[in-house]
């Protein structure tokens, strides 16, 4: 990984102040987090933590992993982990990924993405 332990560090504080701008709840905003290098591993879904101040703390105990930049890995990934927390909810409510990365993938991209949107995901990167 090229991302420095102190770096990591900052994507856990943007990732809790992303999470403060908003209202955390069951009926309200969730969130979840996957974190991928070579291989995916969800941190925690969407239906996990329905208050604010255990998603924070949830976030706090994320521990770096380490490996090659596969996004494409973790958006094919993404696609299943979206349809799961679809069916938590009765209705349908925008759905947004947040990819925070480290640089070029090594792997592809594109079709992921594309499966993602025609999803109807709203994704950043």
């Amino acid at each position: 990984s090229s991302i420095y332990p102190l770096h990591f560090e900052y994507v856990r504080q943007f990732l809790i102040e992303v999470v403060n701008v908003f209202n955390i709840g069951a009926d309200q905003v969730r969130f979840g987090v996957v974190q991928y290098a070579t291989n995916s591993r969800i941190e925690f879904g969407v239906t996990q933590y329905t208050n604010k101040t255990r998603l924070e703390a949830a976030i706090k105990q994320i521990s770096q992993i380490f490996g090659n930049t596969g996004t494409g890995l973790a958006l094919s990934h993404m696609k299943d982990h979206f349809r799961e927390a679809a069916r938590s909810r009765q209705s349908t409510v925008p759905r947004y990924l947040i990819t925070i990365t480290d640089g070029k993938s090594g792997d592809d991209v594109e079709i992921p993405a594309r499966e993602l949107m025609q999803q109807g995901i709203i994704t950043y990167a």
